[in-house]
């Protein structure tokens, strides 16, 4: 299902979950980018797949000090870091988890 959800609906779920966490938080840069989503290692290790991506950033927090409290919140939530930003892939997110991680983003970025 992951695979071959459109990007129209990882664009919406992305606005939405953005949007949540800024209204809930603030001092922080939330936003909505494309990316690139690999399909895994094993069989296909180098597909590309493209994706949308929520992106956090802090003026007083570094990229690794955001993941760093994302990482070790309940639940984790697990990014990866680029261009000063940690970036959540929403391919890796099933559409049932997205209020947990609204609030896992939340309860982080307030840490």
């Amino acid at each position: 299902m992951m695979i071959t959800t459109s990007i129209e609906e990882l664009q919406q779920r992305a606005r939405r979950i953005a949007d949540e966490v800024k209204s809930r938080t603030s001092g922080w840069h939330v936003d909505v980018t494309t990316t690139t989503a690999y399909l895994g290692a094993g069989s296909l290790p180098n597909q590309q797949l493209k994706s949308v991506a929520v992106t956090l950033a802090g003026q007083n927090a570094s990229e690794r000090e955001i993941a760093e409290r994302l990482r070790t919140g309940t639940p984790p939530v697990v990014g990866r870091l680029g261009r000063g930003f940690v970036i959540i892939d929403l391919r890796a997110v099933l559409p049932e988890q997205d209020a947990s991680l609204i609030d896992a983003l939340v309860a982080g970025l307030q840490a």
